[in-house]
């Protein structure tokens, strides 16, 4: 007992942390560990030449000159090391995995990153799940310089705990499909399968303990490791889409579809059966509001903040207001304002007088934004007519953030270009979730009858449908015009070509093409009422900036009309899909992993659905307006010669309850008068007949 405590204690000598046995590809290694420092300590500071140094990796000797430089080598893991693991669970506590990689590109991998992660599962229960990998050290031999990378797999407690539950004490298995290193912030993902011109796998399946950690009779160590291929996993290029129905809209809000597309070979639906789940993880966030005008001016200034503060405006004074529908009458039109910003100090409402309105401007303070996340201009193009790309709004708020000098969100995006908030019942920041079986997508339609065009106000309705989360496209849903398809599976009409190609030629290897719906969020996109000034005097330039906002909020003059709009979309940081579940008809469900590099999903940033802002009194309307008029007059003469009659027909039937109230009433009065006096005494109530008799008594008394 005391020799065994010896070897737990006692820093060691010469450290064995991993044996590596010479069987069927099997691989082995030795590290070497000071005599003051404890194995853990040793592998976490230890230069990784060092510890391969000796290794047998793929059935042959470590050899550095198997490792040369490549500038168009990617990174492979060439070992995965299970330290610490003990028969006795209150000897676990250094239980730790590492992995090496062999880095022939020299990519210089962002080792601060939490984006750096390991695709694995424990157990046979194959349930996959990425784990992030805290950087240790890189080899710094001179003319090696960060050819081998070391890394630990990071677990919390709750995931150290399931793993070592799910690891058998005899066998354990440990199945690797990918790994992701983030440089420059761009996440990539690299598989970690079978090559069989090195005969590298990824199944590692450890047996036995480190010296120290087993029996404690044991005298050397007896961990072995046996690396096996596994060829069962997916590489996924996926692509991007949404759908936001063009129906109509209130108050700027539009409901969105996320989607996205790949391929899965045939053979895995033959042998797996049809899709039923998919595992994927994001972070997730709402932009704060985007500017896209047509005034360079505006353009100009707002766009040098780089998504910064407006208060920080020099010698420029701006007030933008994103609006809702108009509610157009023949009496005026109102319209509300969603958000405002500005950096001039404004008062709570304006009043202005005109020769059609009078108009009002009133402030609300609860819907001031201190910043854009980015401003676009139109060139000179109409803004009802201008979108921004995916990728152009995706590069913008790259550069603005890296001129702001925060990438603290996914180590790329500024925190100041987000809202704080999500659509209702959905999570801001990490998300992880496995799909279900259908989706609700929803949107608003507003319709405005011809009474509610002459008195204002309108109706809004919410329609909704239901879709598949997982579909397989087929060649009759491509068969219609991009228009038709774009309705029929719920896409953006701008995307059909690239889903034909991609169904072409997955037609002709053998693949089908799967639709994933994801996530039904929303979309804002509204016009705006843009004023400027150079020149700033208290008292009378927010007037002059209130005044004309309020010219192109109303649009009672006519030829002013809006230059601008503003949209807020939710976007998916870092969007990767972990692993796809197939299930048989028989009801057997097969988990395959998937390689993927993660992505930032931003969408188009599109204009305002079509509405007449400034709607007034159209040709329809005065047509609509006439014919009353004439219906009116016609009506009149046709009923001239019994018009009294008629006047006398209504009066009597307005009077016909206040005259029976009347009745009602003097009906009342006369019960009330015949009513005998109450002498407060009980009577007896006569009979009929005593009561004739006692009148006729009274009746001869007067004749005599």
């Amino acid at each position: 007992m005391r020799k065994a405590l010896m070897y737990r204690v006692i820093p060691l000598l010469v450290l064995l942390a991993v044996v590596w046995v010479l069987l069927f590809g099997s691989s082995s290694a030795v590290f070497a560990a000071d005599g003051d420092t404890t194995e853990a300590e040793s592998i976490r500071t230890s230069d990784p030449l060092d510890d391969l140094d000796g290794a047998v990796i793929g059935g042959k000797d470590f050899d550095l000159a198997n490792y040369p430089w490549n500038e168009n080598g990617s990174p492979q893991m060439i070992y995965f090391a299970e330290v610490g693991y003990s028969m006795y669970s209150d000897l676990r506590n250094e239980y730790a995995l590492y992995i090496y990689v062999y880095n022939p590109s020299g990519l210089a991998i962002d080792t601060e990153s939490d984006y750096n992660k390991l695709e694995l599962a424990f157990g046979e229960n194959k349930t996959y799940d990425k784990y992030t990998l805290a950087f240790l050290t890189y080899s710094q031999a001179a003319g090696y310089e960060g050819l081998f990378y070391k890394f630990q797999v990071t677990l919390t407690e709750a995931q150290r705990t399931q793993a070592l539950r799910l690891l058998s004490s005899n066998a354990r298995v440990y199945t690797i499909t990918g790994m992701e290193f983030s440089v420059g912030g761009q996440v990539t993902e690299y598989p970690v399968g079978y090559d069989t011109a090195t005969e590298q796998g990824s199944v590692y399946t450890y047996s036995g303990y480190m010296l120290g950690y087993g029996s404690n009779l044991a005298t050397e160590s007896t961990l072995t490791c046996m690396v096996e291929g596994f060829s069962e996993y997916l590489t996924l290029d996926v692509e991007q889409t949404v759908y936001r129905p063009q129906g109509d809209f209130y108050e700027g809000d539009q409901s969105q579809l996320n989607s996205c597309w790949f391929t899965i070979p045939n053979e895995y639906i033959e042998k797996f059966g049809n899709v039923s789940k998919i595992l994927y993880e994001w972070y997730e966030y709402v932009t704060k509001p985007i500017l896209v005008t047509e005034n360079s001016t505006i353009w100009r200034n707002l766009d040098d903040l780089h998504g910064g503060n407006t208060s920080a405006l020099n010698n420029f004074y701006v007030l933008l207001i994103a609006l809702s529908n108009t509610d157009s009458s023949w009496f005026g039109s109102h319209s509300d304002g969603l958000g405002w910003t500005s950096n001039v100090e404004m008062e709570d409402s304006y009043t202005f007088m005109d020769i059609n309105a009078s108009i009002t401007t009133a402030i609300a303070d609860d819907l001031f934004f201190s910043n854009l996340s980015a401003a676009f201009y139109t060139g000179g193009e109409s803004y009802e007519t201008f979108g921004i790309s995916a990728e152009d709004l995706e590069q913008k708020f790259i550069e603005n953030s890296q001129l702001l000098g925060d990438t603290s969100i996914v180590g790329k995006y500024a925190s100041s270009l987000f809202e704080n908030y999500v659509t209702d019942g959905r999570t801001m920041g990490y998300n992880k979730a496995e799909s279900v079986d259908t989706l609700d997508i929803y949107w608003n339609t507003t319709t405005k009858d011809f009474w509610q065009q002459i008195f204002g106000g309108y109706d809004v309705t919410t329609e909704y449908d239901t879709v598949d989360a997982f579909h397989y496209v087929t060649a009759e849903d491509l068969s219609g015009s991009d228009a038709e398809v774009a309705e029929l599976l719920y896409v953006d009409v701008d995307d059909v070509p690239a889903l034909r190609l991609r169904f072409a030629a997955a037609d002709l290897l053998d693949e089908t093409v799967v639709l994933f719906r994801y996530a039904n969020t929303g979309y804002y996109s509204m016009p705006v009422a843009q004023a400027y000034t150079i020149s700033y005097s208290e008292g009378e330039t927010d007037n002059d900036l209130a005044y004309d906002c309020a010219k192109q909020w109303t649009g009672s003059w006519g030829s002013v009309g809006y230059s601008a709009y503003m949209a807020r979309e939710t976007v998916f940081l870092n969007f990767d899909i972990i692993s796809i579940t197939f299930t048989t008809e028989e009801g057997v469900s097969t988990e395959i992993p998937v390689v993927m590099s993660p992505e930032d999903v931003f969408s188009d940033v599109d204009p305002p659905l079509e509405e007449n802002y400034h709607e007034g009194l159209g040709l329809l309307d005065i047509i609509k307006i006439v014919l009353i008029v004439l219906a009116v007059i016609l009506l009149l003469i046709v009923l001239m010669p019994v018009l009294p009659y008629i006047v006398k027909g209504i009066v009597w039937i307005v009077c016909l309850p206040f005259k029976a109230i009347a009745a009602l009433f003097k009906g009342i009065k006369k019960a009330v008068k015949k009513k005998p006096k109450d002498t407060g005494q009980a009577q007896a109530p006569p009979t009929a007949k005593s009561s004739g008799k006692t009148k006729q008594r009274k009746r001869k008394a007067r004749k005599k």
